[in-house]
């Protein structure tokens, strides 16, 4: 059913204008296309094809410029999870994290992404992309600020706070995971469909690598007003803010 529909689709905006005097040269998804198959033939029935979400539109000049911000924000969210296990030393002396603690906190970022890939769905059913996507970029950099002022002290409701923190922040960066596929998918020519997929997935491990030597790179760089006035390991937070 679905290879009928794109024949008919192809057919449709290229050479024959719908009846309706939609024309396809200005919108390339027409709200309907007439259907040269099937039973509504005769009748002149239409094949409903629903609009492609926003940020699919656009000239090439376009959709390269959003490629290349969909593939750093997804390196530049992916920053934490390198920079986290190189900080679990600072952390546990600045919070008094125990054994437990620590692992509630290293596995923290994988339950939001899990919280926000099942919202996912009915986000983007609900609100346009580049609603949902700007608001996790904001809600994922107000977690990132908020963590940088947390007081280094043996408080619980500190640990807990550091906790629901990154929380939040793998919840939002779950929506931009889930929407640069789909965005790709929409948007790239067929030809470059393979290589734009293989720049986002590249762009995962770049970001973890770049955690990892940016976080080490900041512990290793003392100063006296790093240590008075960030304690050291909140730099790499305040980097991806």
């Amino acid at each position: 059913m679905s290879t009928s529909i794109r024949l008919v689709a192809t057919h449709s905006v290229l050479s024959t204008p719908p009846a309706d005097g939609h024309s396809p040269a200005s919108d390339p998804w027409p709200r309907a296309l007439p259907s040269f198959h099937g039973p509504g033939a005769a009748a002149g029935g239409y094949y409903v094809v629903p609009r492609e979400p926003a940020w699919t539109g656009g000239g090439d000049a376009t959709k390269q410029y959003m490629l290349k911000y969909l593939v750093l924000l997804t390196g530049a969210f992916h920053l934490q999870a390198g920079a986290t296990p190189v900080l679990l030393l600072p952390l546990t002396a600045g919070f008094y994290l125990d054994a437990f603690m620590l692992g509630l906190y290293g596995g923290s970022l994988y339950i939001g992404i899990w919280f926000g890939g099942s919202a996912a769905k009915t986000a983007f059913r609900v609100l346009e992309a580049r609603t949902v996507v700007g608001s996790a970029v904001v809600a994922g950099s107000l977690c990132m600020a908020v963590t940088t002022l947390l007081p280094s002290e043996p408080l619980l409701s500190l640990k807990v706070m550091l906790i629901v923190l990154r929380v939040g922040y793998g919840t939002a960066q779950a929506f931009v995971m889930c929407h640069v596929p789909m965005w790709i998918r929409r948007t790239a020519p067929r030809e470059n469909r393979a290589s734009w997929i293989g720049l986002y997935q590249a762009a995962i491990p770049m970001g973890v690598l770049v955690g990892y030597l940016l976080a080490a790179l900041i512990l290793c760089f003392k100063t006296t007003w790093i240590y008075a006035h960030t304690e050291n390991w909140r730099m790499i937070f305040l980097i991806q803010v």
